[in-house]
């Protein structure tokens, strides 16, 4: 892929027009602690995000505190939500009988479990079904093959 148009592709993905972020080529000087910038596009007065490309044509995109900062919460809501989608989707299968109250259960687990190890290695679904297991009243309890049985779907 050409380097503008993956430049183009990755100032898109930041939500970018082409004339609201800098171009920089970075080129290697005699001192070895010591790089020249070479402006290609945009201005070093700008606080948009700058693209710097070195001599092996990668880009690096490099952004202001503010806009890092951003992006981690961003990330760190949505890592929240898939969490919580997770959890409310193991709830349901276990068929509560009153879901705030397993969710209850639940979470207290859970924060039980995140002083062991990070919330991104929980596994939820182990813990639903623990909590199921240990408290059974919390949840509706169905044996489909005697309900089966008893229509007449079982009856040899």
């Amino acid at each position: 892929m050409k380097l503008d148009k993956k430049i183009s592709n990755l100032a898109k993905n930041f939500g970018l027009d082409r004339d609201e972020h800098t171009i920089v080529k970075i080129k290697d000087t005699d001192n070895p602690n010591q790089k020249l910038l070479e402006l290609q596009s945009g201005s070093f007065e700008e606080s948009k995000p700058w693209f710097v490309i070195d001599d092996d044509n990668r880009i690096y995109p490099i952004i202001n505190d503010d806009a890092m900062i951003k992006v981690f919460q961003t990330l760190k809501s949505s890592l929240q939500d898939n969490f919580n989608i997770k959890l409310e989707k193991a709830i349901l299968e276990q068929m509560p009988v009153d879901f705030s109250d397993v969710w209850a259960v639940v979470m207290n687990e859970i924060k039980k479990e995140t002083k062991v190890k990070p919330i991104a290695k929980i596994n939820v679904e182990k813990i639903v079904k623990d909590v199921k297991k240990f408290h059974p009243n919390l949840f509706f309890q169905l044996d489909l093959k005697e309900m089966m049985s008893d229509e007449g779907f079982f009856n040899d």
